[in-house]
């Protein structure tokens, strides 16, 4: 299974370390360790950035990049269909 990249974004007012994937979506590490070893990765309640952690996600699709591979665009967002 094709692992989904996150970016760390800084870190909130409880220290947790903020994710973004590629579309967007805020996680956070609830382990303040900030080793990306053995993450436990939530999302973020109403995607904000001082959210609080909403649900827990499998840490293990999830894999830390500096920058992604290649920029995803939002569901609806295809420019093919401009005229």
């Amino acid at each position: 299974m094709e692992k989904i990249e996150i970016k760390s974004i800084g870190f909130d007012s409880f220290d947790r370390e903020v994710f973004q994937t590629a579309q967007g979506s805020l996680l956070c590490d609830v382990k303040l360790d900030h080793t990306h070893e053995d993450m436990s990765l939530y999302a973020k309640l109403n995607n904000e950035f001082d959210g609080e952690p909403d649900f827990p996600l499998k840490s293990e699709r999830f894999v830390v990049v500096k920058e992604f591979t290649q920029e995803k665009k939002y569901y609806g967002d295809d420019d093919s269909r401009a005229e």
